[in-house]
């Protein structure tokens, strides 16, 4: 938005020729993240990269960056045209259209290549390919409590969060921790007993058993009553996003991660117990 405003002004009927080169050059550096040095070459490189290799693409683009460079250190530009044939710099040739007609359309380009760029990535999922299991965990235990919001409100506002650790709970991931998930599950557990009281009393204490238990060294005890919450939780269909169902699946997908390790703290106490 930046850009497109430095292009607008650069439009201007109160803008000579010399501010609008200028000004659509402040558009470009905004919009293709030109460094402070080396500008010229990079603006060169960026306009090629996004645009292809189009014959005279690069002589504009040294042209009009020489033109800017006039008016930001001299006040004006005398290099207001185009010169096709010219190969090397300071040459003089036979002029063309202005510089600042073409500078336009190739901003055009340049916007069309960055929002269609941006809209393959977000269509491709690029951002959640890009973010891990153990981020996303992160994210639900600062919703899950999150006071500014109720019960029900922070459950919609991880539902898509927790989708999208199911779809990846497949992916190889070194990172993940036993004590995150952990943390996640009894938030969920705390939250839904606040916001629902359909559940069955059994169903229900066993739910409160998970929500209190005090985290040991190992994670031992609270492994154990999420393993008694997930054996008594309900498996039927749920109304899709309700406080219930997110909180099903959110446990289904922490027992997916944990339930080999549980099992093993649980086969190495019961082997040091018989020593």
């Amino acid at each position: 938005m930046t850009a497109i405003r430095w292009y607008n002004r650069a439009n201007s009927y109160l803008a000579d020729d010399s501010v609008a080169i200028l000004s659509l050059a402040v558009g470009f550096e905004a919009l293709l993240g030109l460094p402070r040095d080396a500008k010229t070459d990079r603006f060169v490189d960026a306009i090629s990269l996004m645009l292809g290799r189009i014959p005279r693409l690069n002589s504009w683009a040294v042209q009009f960056y020489d033109a800017r460079s006039d008016v930001a250190h001299e006040g004006r530009t005398d290099r207001l045209r185009l010169m096709p044939t010219i190969r090397k710099r300071n040459e003089e040739g036979p002029e063309y259209q202005s510089l600042i007609s073409y500078g336009r359309q190739i901003f055009q380009l340049c916007v069309g290549s960055v929002l269609f760029g941006a809209h393959m990535a977000q269509r491709s999922a690029l951002p959640d390919k890009l973010t891990t299991n153990q981020e996303r965990l992160v994210l639900i235990c600062k919703t899950l409590n999150d006071k500014s919001l109720a019960p029900v409100d922070r459950f919609t506002a991880m539902d898509d969060i927790i989708a999208t650790v199911d779809k990846y709970r497949y992916v190889s991931e070194t990172g993940l921790r036993i004590e995150t998930m952990l943390s996640a599950v009894q938030a969920a557990a705390k939250d839904l007993l606040e916001c629902d009281t359909s559940l069955d009393p059994a169903v229900k204490a066993q739910l409160a058993d998970l929500a209190v238990i005090k985290e040991s060294k190992d994670s031992y005890e609270i492994l154990v009553a999420l393993e008694a919450w997930h054996n008594v939780m309900p498996k039927g269909p749920l109304e899709p996003g309700s406080p219930e169902g997110i909180m099903r699946r959110l446990t289904e997908i922490v027992w997916h991660y944990s339930f080999m390790h549980y099992f093993w703290l649980k086969e190495d106490r019961r082997n040091r117990g018989s020593k």
